[in-house]
């Protein structure tokens, strides 16, 4: 399913555990992403969805929700 995808995504881009929270409804930055890490999240998706996107993406839906609900 392409929603947990995302949130593995960004989980092992932040070095998360599957049972640590992390609230889909916060922004990303909020959750410790900078542009560093939101470029490794996009292109961690890309790579698994096996299409490109947008550069911009994690600006323009800046919640993993936002960005679950853009890619599904």
């Amino acid at each position: 399913e392409v929603t947990r995808m995302v949130e593995a995504a960004a989980r092992s881009v932040l070095g998360l555990q599957d049972e640590e929270r992390m609230d889909e409804n916060s922004p990303l930055r909020d959750l410790g992403f900078d542009s560093m890490l939101s470029v490794e999240l996009r292109d961690r998706i890309s790579e698994q969805l096996g299409k490109q996107l947008s550069a911009t993406i994690l600006f323009d839906y800046p919640t993993l929700k936002a960005l679950k609900n853009k890619i599904v």
